[in-house]
């Protein structure tokens, strides 16, 4: 696999497109299409989703060494 094939699958992907949307919600001045960002609390519910995520697989990780 080429980097430039690696790049190719990075703009198509789903999480491409999250991304690209939080950097226009959170640019300034607002994005001239206003469909396109998300509100505070979309924002928000989706810094709460990541962050509890990533301390759910560290919580998995540390019962799986524990039991061990």
């Amino acid at each position: 696999m080429t980097l430039a094939t690696g790049d190719l699958a990075w703009t198509a992907s789903p999480a491409r497109q999250l991304h690209d949307r939080l950097l226009e919600s959170f640019s300034y001045p607002a994005a001239a299409a206003a469909e396109k960002t998300l509100s505070r609390r979309q924002r928000l519910a989706i810094l709460v989703g990541a962050t509890a995520f990533l301390w759910s697989l560290i919580g998995a990780t540390a019962a799986a060494i524990a039991i061990r």
